[in-house]
Formats: C-alpha cells, structure tokens, sequence
C-alpha cells in the first residue's frame, strides 16, 4: 500500500486554514457574537436572575431594543467622529467653535433618543416587583462597584482610598 504524502502547500494551506478558524472563533467567543447576541444573553440573564414574568421579559426585551437602536445610530460615524476628534487635537491651535457644535452635535442626539429610553425603561422598571427593584439595584450596584474597581486603578471613589 502507497503512503499517501501531503506536498508543502498544502501543508500550509491546511496550517493557515486550522490558525484562521481557531482565531475566528476566539474572537467570535471573545466577542459574543455581536451586539444582537450579547442583548440576547443580558435578556436572559436577567430573565432568569429575576425571575421575570412575560410581561416584565417583553418590557425588558423593548428596552434591549431600543438600546439597540440608539447603539446604532451611535456608532454609525463613530470612525469619522474619532477621525474629526483626532484632527481637532492635533492641530496647533484647537478649533473652539468646531469642538463646540460637536458637544451641540452629541447633545442633540441625547435629546432626541431620551424620552423613548426613559419610556422603555419606565415601562420595564415600573412593571418590576419591590423585591425585583431591589435585586437589580444591588446587582447594578455590585457590577458598578467591580467597574470603578477595574478601571479607577483599585481606587473606592466613594471613601477615596
């Protein structure tokens, strides 16, 4: 029987092939798949840690949704917003008016996505039970805790050590 042997490239082109599907489902695990899938894993989780109705589930999942949206419409210039930010500090003298219709640019768009959030969130947190408001608040308050940890360099913003 003849031994099969495999030629150079194509060894290298196995080799390319396994290095490009590990490091895609690296990312695709790092990164959950996207916003849709990670909205989707945050719904279920706090579904389940709440143990919410399906009326509470649905106010949650039209909150996901419009955070969604406003995510959206957020990031849909983002690399020409950074791109316009970069430029304004780099020149030799910065552009005060140009920086300012930016913040009026920014402030606007708060505004206007304001009150369907606030609805939304109404809608859900208004749907919740006292004993529900008040796991959220603790869980929302742990993860802010662990957050200004994280990132404040250890320092408790609140006692300032």
């Amino acid at each position: 029987m003849k031994k099969h042997r495999m030629k150079r490239h194509t060894k290298i082109v196995l080799a390319s092939l396994i290095v490009v599907g590990g490091l895609s489902g690296a990312v695709y695990y790092h990164f959950g798949g996207g916003p849709d899938a990670r909205a989707e894993r945050v719904v279920s989780y706090i579904e389940r840690e709440l143990e919410l109705s399906a009326s509470q589930t649905a106010s949650l999942q039209d909150l996901t949704q419009e955070v969604l949206k406003i995510r959206a419409s957020v990031h849909a210039n983002r690399t020409q917003k950074l791109d316009e930010i970069m430029s304004l500090v780099t020149t030799p003298v910065l552009d005060q008016s140009r920086a300012m219709a930016m913040v009026n640019q920014t402030t606007t768009s708060v505004e206007q996505h304001a009150p369907a959030l606030i609805s939304s969130l109404a809608a859900f947190t208004d749907g919740l039970t006292t004993e529900q408001k008040q796991q959220l608040k603790t869980r929302v308050s742990k993860k802010m805790s662990r957050w200004q940890w994280h990132w404040a360099g250890a320092v408790d913003h609140r006692t300032n050590c």
